[in-house]
């Protein structure tokens, strides 16, 4: 079935607007047990019952199960196009968290590949418990028997996820300057404490690179994101945005010469000619690389970081700031990546406590 956009829109505003003083206390209840269990799962998870939820109540016929309009039927609906069009825009005007940030926030796993959310979905570990509450939620929701019945639980989805939009500190603005081997010892020790699934690695690394590149041509993808077009986790565009030119692979885990050559392989064939892999683990054992064809070069060409001074040492030649200019722009840069990478809060802090202490 097709749920009209506008329609849907209408219906999200007004259980927005009911949320203060008629949201189903039940509900708020299930709502705050899932939360608490994505900050170990996918929090795609979140977005997919709030996509849920806004279907029904725009149609109590809709089976919020059945999440693909094209598998037939007259209850089955697009839930990534109603997540798309009207959820995400709709809560962030709002001010609604959805646990993931993406204009696509089901094109993840297990969503991502589902025609039907039951107990036949691949889920893994720590997801577990999370998926079971949702499946008991879309149970909950063929109980509905009124269109209110669906309305307060929206709104109580909206009411309980009003709670979790993250407030980010923001490096001081006041003046300040941070010396190379001062911000080298803040990476290894930021990203040493806590992987935190590999964000904050991939957030250095993203934020080195704007500092050469700049920050329009530097895509840094989302942590699992299937869509993903490109291998790699931060990718450089061209000046014009219309090519790819280099494709850089994070790891904060050690890695093989097979894992190097199979990244390498994949970037060649999609038409990127420079690759790169960032391999930074305390762990990461030497890697006979000599049978890869790598050259032992530069930042442009196929090439292996073993640490993050030499990554430093790299972004710092290519920079076209003086390296304290470029220093100190590369540890406000970090902060905007971890955020768009969806990094905790507090991880946030601890950035900018650890370039403030190196700043004294």
């Amino acid at each position: 079935m097709d749920i009209d956009k506008h329609q849907a829109s209408v219906v999200f505003d007004a259980a927005a607007a009911m949320s203060a003083a008629s949201s189903d206390p039940k509900w708020e209840g299930l709502i705050e047990q899932l939360s608490e269990e994505c900050k170990r799962a996918p929090k795609t998870h979140l977005a997919f019952i709030g996509t849920a939820l806004l279907a029904k109540a725009v149609d109590l016929h809709v089976d919020a199960r059945l999440i693909k309009a094209r598998i037939g039927g007259d209850r089955a609906y697009s839930a990534r196009s109603l997540a798309k069009e009207v959820l995400v825009p709709r809560a962030m005007a709002a001010g609604v968290d959805l646990g993931v940030t993406g204009r696509e926030p089901l094109n993840n796993q297990p969503y991502f590949r589902l025609d039907v959310v039951d107990d036949a979905a691949p889920v893994h570990g720590n997801a577990k418990e999370a998926f079971r509450l949702v499946l008991e939620m879309l149970r909950e929701m063929e109980r509905f028997s009124l269109k209110e019945d669906a309305m307060r639980a929206l709104a109580a989805f909206i009411k309980v996820r009003r709670r979790f939009v993250p407030v980010y500190p923001e490096l001081p603005a006041e003046s300040m300057t941070i010396k190379p081997e001062a911000l080298l010892q803040v990476v290894v020790t930021f990203v040493d404490e806590d992987s935190e699934g590999g964000r904050r690695a991939q957030a250095v690394v993203a934020g080195l690179l704007d500092v050469v590149f700049g920050p329009a041509r530097v895509l840094s993808g989302r942590i699992n994101d299937p869509s993903r077009k490109f291998p790699g986790d931060v990718i450089v565009r061209s000046v014009s945005g219309k090519t790819i030119e280099k494709s850089i692979e994070v790891r904060d885990k050690p890695v093989t010469s097979a894992d190097i050559a199979n990244f390498v392989r994949r970037v060649a064939e999609k038409g990127v000619v420079d690759a790169a892999v960032v391999a930074v683990a305390t762990r990461q054992r030497s890697v006979d690389l000599t049978s890869l064809g790598f050259t032992d070069g530069s930042l442009f060409g196929a090439h292996v970081f073993w640490s993050w001074a030499s990554l430093l040492t790299q972004v710092l030649f290519w920079a076209p700031a003086t390296q304290l200019a470029a220093t100190t722009q590369a540890a406000a840069y970090v902060v905007a990546r971890l955020q768009e990478i969806e990094a905790r809060v507090d991880s946030v802090q601890r950035w900018i406590d650890l370039v403030d202490e190196k700043t004294r």
